[in-house]
């Protein structure tokens, strides 16, 4: 399987493209600060400067010489299922349906010789945790990221539909946050929010984001 990488640091994350060409994923980094996390480039290159004054940089930045703080992954995988989707008397084609998850590791800076650059290096497994930890501000800067991969995503592939789902063990809580992307991506792209009965029996809660072709 072939994987492709892209950056973009306009955008300040990195996307892995792999799997049947609707298969993505997407990364971004978000550093501790004094006042909460901020969204932070994917990497960073001397342009010019010694490791120390760059260091002097990020306590600017950041508050300290050595930042830490989270990466979240967020993959788009093709809909596992074995019937249609119906919404609103409508059969939707599961071929252009995808499931969006995303998780988060904890993570630092750290200074990589090999390319001389600055990158987030994970401290952590990746983990599906629920956000409960974060205080609301900082788990609204995590809100508006993963909307922002979910909208690039949609840009860059086009796909029928976004189904958010829990696993059955998930608390409650993180079905409202897949809820709360939905209705945000759906907001911006003129597209329908349903929830759908669960499709596997090791999903919870699932939402989908339609998106009609007679609204595109």
């Amino acid at each position: 399987m072939e994987i492709k990488e892209t950056l973009d640091t306009r955008a300040s994350f990195r996307k892995w493209l792999h799997g049947n060409g609707m298969e993505a994923k997407y990364s971004f980094a978000m550093a501790r600060t004094p006042t909460g996390l901020v969204s932070a480039a994917p990497e960073y290159k001397p342009e010019g400067k010694t490791r120390d004054e760059m260091r002097r940089d990020f306590l600017g930045e950041f508050g300290t010489e050595q930042p830490t703080g989270f990466q979240f992954v967020v993959e788009f995988s093709q809909l596992q299922t074995q019937g249609p989707i119906w919404v609103n008397q409508i059969e939707i084609d599961t071929q252009r349906v995808v499931e969006m998850h995303f998780g988060r590791s904890e993570c630092k800076l750290e200074y990589q010789p090999v390319g001389q650059r600055f990158y987030w290096r994970n401290t952590t497994e990746y983990s599906d945790k629920d956000e409960a930890d974060l205080s609301t501000k900082d788990a609204l800067q995590v809100f508006a990221g993963i909307s922002q991969v979910a909208a690039r995503y949609y840009q860059d592939f086009a796909p029928d539909g976004i189904v958010m789902s829990t696993r059955e063990d998930s608390k409650d809580g993180r079905a409202r946050i897949y809820r709360r992307i939905a209705e945000r991506l759906a907001s911006e792209k003129g597209a329908i929010v349903t929830r759908i009965s669960p499709i596997r029996r090791d999903m919870k809660s699932p939402t989908l984001v339609w998106f009609p072709k007679v609204l595109r």
